[in-house]
């Protein structure tokens, strides 16, 4: 740096200085009023009142990683002034327990006032939520290595030397963490959360807080740590919990031989499965709850135990906290888990709906649709939340900025920057939810929104979706998506041990959105809870485990009143307690029979399409059943593959392999009467007053709204167009 441009940095810094830009405003000693917050039914959804009056539920917040996640510092609050200028008001930011707890056991919440303050500064009014990390410090692990996760799959890697570091940094790894099922961390870590919760609430910065997010695992999303490449958890932590649990289920040790086929077992010498029998399936994709209970066991044990510590932390925040506030955290994950849901996903995820503890869940958006013209959606199953009036927040943690689409052409890249920014807030509106803008990093200067363009389209976004959230909500759609939970106990935890589960819940729901049709999502133990009246089609996405009151359900509420269920893969066949191939085609109505093929690829002929695997897939049914009408066959034996049949008060639909392609979905799904808005593959969401279109190639369209009016087109390349549900009229330019 020459000595003239040192000058003149030193001279902008000091007006910087002197306006007041970077010195923070001088602000009340305490709000006159401390905020308080709940969750609650309001125009037809859930949601966020902050002192009694309803909110808006689109916040900011920042990066966890050094130089981006501290509110004080010049980048940070560059970027939380650019989103307050445009309307934003409520935040979240930050803060760990390895930068508040001492190895003396002290604990100083200095930090979290600093990170409070540092909003205040620039907004004073702002309203502040804490992502609360509880995940133990280094320091911490270091001590109690007793207490670590260990994997199947190899030792713990190397400790890496120390600096400025991010403490999610290396989750993914085989890196020392603290075991999910260490009684001991959960102690102090409880013990530490009431106190830094108590002497938080009673500071000026604490009266701006209106909710807390508990976050710990991965990257505080509540999966097992290294979950993704590795198989945790070995550990002796995990081990005696293991143990507990198991006397729990099974009381005696003759009835564990018994379940395990193992007479030499105990309750008290059990161990956690290795990576030999978790890499075993008995039968193609699934496991025999007979033969390989031990490990289906383990899954339940562990799922369980995360969910249940997640449950008890956000309860220890309500409990020491004074005033009412929102409490949640990263949990319900459900699309894009990379075929290790049952490794690290969040299988007991009713619990967390039915906890009373929890106002809130949220994830980020779907790593794999989040390009330009592709879908974009939520992780999570967001209609049952909202059938348990648990507030959502989708984050959006993909950059827009136009540099990070790597397009040498600027509008190019600037047109899809907007149209991901457009999809990526609208969607999560059209289903009811709220949603926040993430600040991944700095990777610029500045940060990842700081571009005029982005920030306008900020503003012009906020204001209209604030506008129609002051209307009662709305969200009518004909299609019901239905995905188990159950399952994936019983079937691989890699895409290589089970390609289906992953393409039957990633490329059916992606799928869909290009169909043309809007629908809802429910997790399978919700299906009684929903209004069926308004459903003319039912997909049973990955519905392999069924018990016989789930069976009843279906038969009795759903299969009625001329409805389409659409089933896929292997339905019913497994209930817990055996693989049973019969039961496939009792669970559908229609006869089925396995097969054997060296691909399991489906050739339809109207419309012309092909899906499925190039690959071998067992278990794999072909239809048998002379009333039924064949829509398309295995391309290797041409067996009838996917087909329909008229039942007394319902039709059913069989396909061999989950459907992946829009245009075979658009032909179903017209079938069973349900409303189609666009025949143009375009993305689609549709609810709470707003139509949304997300295009690739644009073009001219016709769009059929839900009240029957034609609305005619014309949308650029690379867009995301917004249109009213009722009139067709365009609502952003």
């Amino acid at each position: 740096m020459t000595r003239i441009t040192f000058s003149i940095c030193a001279l902008l810094l000091t007006a910087a200085l002197a306006t007041g830009f970077l010195r923070p405003r001088a602000i009340a000693a305490k709000p006159v009023k401390p905020l308080s917050a709940h969750v609650a039914p309001h125009n037809g959804r859930p949601t966020l009142f902050i002192n009694g009056e309803p909110q808006f539920p689109m916040l900011f917040a920042l990066t966890e990683a050094p130089g981006g996640r501290w509110t004080w510092e010049e980048r940070p609050a560059w970027n939380i002034r650019q989103f307050a200028e445009r309307g934003v008001k409520l935040f979240e930011f930050d803060i760990w327990m390895e930068h508040m707890w001492r190895p003396d056991g002290t604990l100083d919440v200095e930090m979290a006032q600093r990170q409070i303050r540092g909003a205040l500064a620039i907004r004073p009014d702002a309203a502040v939520m804490l992502r609360l990390h509880v995940n133990a410090p280094p320091w911490w692990n270091e001590r109690h290595p007793e207490e670590a996760v260990a994997y199947a799959n190899g030792p713990l890697d190397p400790t890496v030397p120390g600096g400025i570091r991010n403490p999610i940094e290396r989750d993914l790894e085989r890196s020392l963490r603290h075991s999910l099922a260490s009684d001991r961390w959960k102690q102090e870590l409880t013990d530490k959360t009431r106190e830094f919760c108590q002497k938080l609430a009673k500071t000026p910065e604490g009266d701006a807080i209106y909710g807390i997010h508990v976050a710990a695992g991965v990257y505080g999303e509540w999966h097992y740590y290294g979950f993704m490449k590795n198989d945790p958890d070995t550990g002796p932590a995990m081990t005696g919990h293991f143990r507990a649990w198991l006397r729990a289920k099974y009381k005696t040790d003759a009835a564990l031989r018994a379940a395990w086929r193992d007479q030499n077992v105990t309750l008290a010498s059990a161990v956690v499965p290795g990576l030999q029998d978790r890499e075993r399936t008995s039968d193609g994709y699934f496991r025999d709850p007979v033969a390989e209970r031990r490990v289906v066991d383990y899954f339940q044990c562990q799922h369980e135990r995360v969910t249940d510590t997640f449950l008890h932390f956000c309860r220890v925040v309500k409990e020491s906290w004074p005033r009412p506030l929102i409490v949640g955290g990263f949990h319900g994950y459900w699309l894009t888990m990379f075929g290790r849901m049952a490794a690290g996903g969040h299988l007991a995820i009713e619990k967390a709906l039915n906890s009373p503890d929890v106002d809130f869940l949220c994830a980020p958006q779907s790593y794999d649709h989040r390009h330009i013209g592709q879908s974009g959606p939520s992780r999570g199953v967001v209609e049952s939340a909202l059938l348990h009036g648990k507030l959502w927040f989708d984050e959006m943690d993909h950059a827009p900025f136009i540099e990070e689409q790597k397009d040498p052409d600027s509008k190019v890249s600037l047109a899809n920057s907007i149209g991901i920014l457009r999809r990526s807030v609208a969607a999560p509106f059209s289903r009811g939810t709220g949603m926040w803008y993430y600040d991944y990093g700095p990777h610029k200067a500045s940060g990842w929104w700081d571009h005029k363009d982005i920030l306008s389209e900020v503003r012009r976004l906020h204001e209209l979706h604030e506008e129609y959230f002051k209307r009662p909500f709305k969200r009518e759609n004909d299609v019901l998506l239905v995905f188990d939970t159950e399952s994936f106990y019983y079937t691989g935890h890699t895409k290589e041990l089970d390609p289906v589960s992953s393409e039957a819940l990633d490329g059916t729901t992606d799928d869909l959105y290009h169909s043309g049709v809007a629908f809802d999502m429910v997790y399978l133990f919700d299906l009684d809870r929903v209004n069926l009246a308004q459903y003319k089609a039912v997909i049973f996405a990955n519905a392999f485990h069924l018990t016989p009151r789930q069976r009843e359900l279906i038969a009795s509420k759903v299969a009625r009143n001329g409805r389409h269920l659409i089933w896929m893969g292997a339905p019913g066949f497994v209930d817990g307690e055996r693989l049973n191939a019969d039961a496939v085609s009792q669970t559908i109505g229609m006869t089925l029979a396995r097969a054997q093929g060296a691909s399991a690829t489906v050739v339809v002929t109207q419309p012309a399409a092909k899906f499925g695997f190039e690959k071998a897939v067992q278990p794999l049914f072909v239809v048998r059943d002379s009333a039924a009408v064949v829509l398309g066959r295995l391309a290797s034996s041409q067996e009838p593959a996917l087909a329909k049949k008229q039942l007394s008060d319902a039709t059913v639909w069989f396909s061999a392999v989950p459907v992946r392609n829009a245009d075979v979905w658009r032909y179903v799904l017209r079938s069973t009467g349900a409303h189609i808005f666009s025949e143009s593959n375009d993305v689609l969401y549709h609810g709470g007053g707003i139509l949304t279109v997300h295009t690739l190639q644009g073009g001219k369209r016709t769009l059929t709204l839900r009240n029957q009016r034609k609305v005619e087109v014309e949308l650029p390349p690379r867009s995301t167009q917004l249109f009213d549900g009722e009139t067709g009229k365009a609502l952003l330019p």
